[in-house]
């Protein structure tokens, strides 16, 4: 099943780029929040790191942060290193995001992620089938 993880990514990203009229201007900086495969998928967030400076002309990165999560199944709280890229870019218009859209949708296709998220005032996660249903019906 190729990429069910992905489309799943992809429909949660479209569904915030649907949300976004012609334009959207940022009242608050936006986050993107990426996990970094234990460190495995360094090199594929770094590229999401340049698209993102492609596309806006800038970001700041934040290191040394975690991404936890409680795992019901062993009962315990799982956490992993992220990357959070931050864009202060005030506008940006509906071809702009999409490709920050398609940028995000390649780095969670190549690093086979579970969760990415957008917060942009609003907090979007892709998120696997089940936990997308509880986050979004």
């Amino acid at each position: 099943m190729k990429g069910e993880r992905e489309m799943e990514t992809k429909e949660v990203l479209n569904k915030w780029l649907a949300s976004v009229p012609d334009a959207i201007c940022f009242t608050q900086k936006m986050k993107l929040y990426l996990p970094t495969c234990c460190g495995n998928c360094e090199t594929e967030v770094l590229q999401l790191r340049d698209r993102v400076n492609e596309i806006f002309g800038g970001s700041t990165v934040y290191e040394d942060t975690q991404g936890c999560w409680f795992d019901p199944k062993d009962k315990k709280v799982l956490c992993e290193p992220i990357k959070v890229i931050e864009v202060a870019h005030n506008c940006a218009d509906k071809e702009t995001l999409k490709q920050l859209v398609d940028a995000i949708t390649d780095y969670a296709e190549k690093t086979k992620q579970h969760s990415v998220s957008i917060h942009n005032g609003t907090f979007y996660i892709a998120e696997t089938e089940r936990l997308k249903k509880v986050l979004i019906g």
